[in-house]
């Protein structure tokens, strides 16, 4: 692993510099995660989903470190849901169905064919089409499904960005990244 892990600031303190890789220039990425309190700095999105993903150094072939990346998903997935719900207001306006929906188990990949609930719903990609059969459900009016596509390191980083499990950044645009 080559990536860089330093203590993030708080709010009161100033951003912390940003190492420099051996030769001299700046890494590709920057990372905040751990609840905010690390950040690190690598060249690849590998390096970072090793600090994120238990023995995901160790995967050395691509179908095990797609299974790390899917297993990983579905922990973020279950995560993220819980945390759109910890709202008091979120299933109020849930059907009973939908309320079902939204707290139950990931074990097994929800089945549907259209959310129209008020709580944006989380899913893996992996688990419909085109990687598999099952249907991929689509929205209704103003509902929202919130995807999570763990099927290359660079996409799985992205959405955990983009959900605000963590806070990836490009530093530098290198020439043959």
């Amino acid at each position: 692993m080559s990536a860089v892990v330093i203590a993030n600031s708080v709010a009161a303190e100033p951003t912390p510099p940003a190492p420099t890789r051996p030769d001299g220039g700046p890494y590709r990425f920057c990372m905040i995660f751990d609840a905010g309190r690390r950040r690190a700095f690598a060249d690849t999105a590998r390096d970072l989903l090793q600090l994120l993903i238990a023995d995901y150094p160790a995967q050395s072939s691509p179908v095990a470190a797609a299974a790390a990346r899917l297993e990983y998903a579905v922990r973020c997935q279950t995560a993220l849901q819980a945390q759109l719900l910890t709202d008091p207001y979120a299933l109020r306006h849930c059907d009973h169905t939908e309320r079902q929906l939204l707290m139950s188990s990931r074990a097994e990949p929800p089945q549907i064919q259209r959310w129209s609930g008020p709580v944006p719903l989380v899913l893996v990609t992996t688990f419909y089409a085109p990687t598999t059969f099952r249907p991929r459900p689509e929205a209704d009016g103003g509902a929202e499904l919130w995807w999570i596509d763990p099927s290359e390191e660079l996409s799985l980083l992205q959405d955990l960005h983009r959900y605000g499990l963590l806070h990836l950044s490009t530093v530098a645009a290198r020439k043959g990244l």
